[in-house]
């Protein structure tokens, strides 16, 4: 049976790994795994500026009644009891 010393194994699988690594694959790969990387940080960081803008906005919405009666008025077009809403229209083109 053949010996194989401990030194000669680590060489080999030395040498399968960078070939690996150096193989156009292999650094195709690093590099686009790498740009992923990049990508899903700007999109974590763009997420994590919005959970804090609604946040804020739901802190707003819970604490303060006059930002509640703005956002209903704005985006819901509520008026109170005796108020009246006007609509003004576009001059139409002739």
């Amino acid at each position: 049976m053949i010996r194989i010393p401990p030194k000669m194994i680590y060489i080999v699988i030395g040498v399968v790994v960078l070939t690996f690594i150096l193989s156009s694959s292999g650094i195709r790969k690093i590099i686009l795994l790498k740009k992923e990387i990049v990508r899903l940080e700007k999109e974590i960081e763009q997420v994590r500026q919005d959970n804090e803008r609604i946040s804020e906005e739901l802190s707003w919405i819970e604490n303060e009644d006059d930002y509640l009666e703005y956002l209903a008025r704005k985006n819901l077009g509520l008026i109170l009891p005796g108020e009246k809403k006007y609509y003004i229209m576009p001059e139409s083109e002739e």
